[in-house]
């Protein structure tokens, strides 16, 4: 009997983060921009992502300063969620076919004010794949069944080995526009205490990126505004992509204090949570606050856990969840 895939995935404002194992057990894992323009794009030489959901024409453009907002809570339940997905999954690796999905809600969004589950948001969220979305010339993929889980918890189980009884874990999931915390025991058995902090993230330093290339007459695509955010360190790239010549040399220092803001925010935001002993930093937002942490939340350096891939924690997790 053939088995359905199960893809994990976390479909963020700014990127979809998906990872699945094959028959042998292999893990991929996998990062898509959200890049999502109205109409299709020109057939040309290369390959196009146009696609069709409920009559609608939109494409995939990583240069078009044009692109359509998905940076809004209610981004977890349009069309161009939905579209982020499929796409994620075309350019995955996988063959188009029927899958199993498990995808994701922010806490506000997943619990209620009584920290019990929102049934009436999860129940939106599954609704919204039963819409079939067809790209051009492709095969597409078909969702057989969704799960929804909550964003942030379980990434805390990637940290749990480090942990030592007494010890207790503040999970803070920098997304692109929310910020969700979780303050968890040391196996993961509890969660104290949990939140979410709404239209901050991310997104704070790539407006001020953006805001300050426009200044130099540079205007780029979201995708590359966070392309040049990871890469900020590489001088000679950055010498290379810009018409402006003194644009590279603020791109650094304009991320690290936008960084350093968005830290200071959250750790201003955050003051009723006590008596964790350890932090883990992940999401899209990690690694530039990541130099900034310990200052801002008066924690010794080596207690804070950043991996090299923050932004695929939470898919990791899920998987680890099974």
């Amino acid at each position: 009997m053939t088995t359905t895939t199960k893809v994990f995935i976390d479909e963020g404002t700014t990127h979809v983060k998906l990872g699945w194992k094959d028959n042998d057990g292999k893990l991929h894992l996998n990062i898509t921009a959200n890049g999502i323009i109205a109409g299709h794009m020109p057939e040309s030489g290369m390959p196009q992502a146009n696609y069709t959901i409920n009559g609608q024409q939109y494409a995939f453009s990583p240069v078009s300063a044009g692109t359509l907002p998905t940076t809004h809570v209610s981004f977890q339940y349009s069309y161009l969620n939905v579209l982020a997905v499929h796409h994620a999954l075309h350019e995955s690796g996988l063959e188009p076919q029927e899958v199993d999905i498990v995808v994701t809600l922010p806490l506000s969004e997943y619990y209620n004010s009584d920290n019990a589950r929102n049934q009436f948001n999860i129940d939106r969220k599954i609704k919204i794949y039963a819409e079939a979305v067809d790209k051009m010339k492709a095969q597409p993929f078909t969702v057989k069944t969704v799960e929804v889980r909550p964003e942030a918890i379980p990434a805390g189980l990637l940290h749990v080995d480090m942990l030592k009884e007494g010890d207790s874990l503040l999970i803070i999931d920098i997304g692109g526009t929310t910020v969700d915390l979780a303050h968890v025991a040391h196996d993961m058995s509890s969660v104290y205490r949990m939140s979410c902090l709404n239209e901050l993230g991310a997104n704070n330093i790539v407006q001020a990126l953006k805001n300050d290339l426009l200044k130099h007459g540079e205007n780029p695509s979201d995708v590359r505004l966070h392309t040049i955010i990871k890469r900020r360190a590489e001088t000679e790239w950055l010498d290379s992509i810009f018409n402006n010549p003194e644009s590279a040399c603020t791109v650094e220092p304009v991320i690290d204090k936008a960084a350093a803001d968005l830290m200071k925010k959250i750790s201003n935001a955050i003051t009723h949570y006590s008596g964790y002993s350890h932090v883990a930093l992940v999401g899209g937002g990690a690694d530039p606050v990541a130099p900034h942490a310990a200052e801002a939340l008066g924690i010794r350096k080596e207690r804070i856990f950043i991996s090299d891939e923050p932004q695929l924690e939470l898919v990791k997790g899920l998987i680890q969840l099974g």
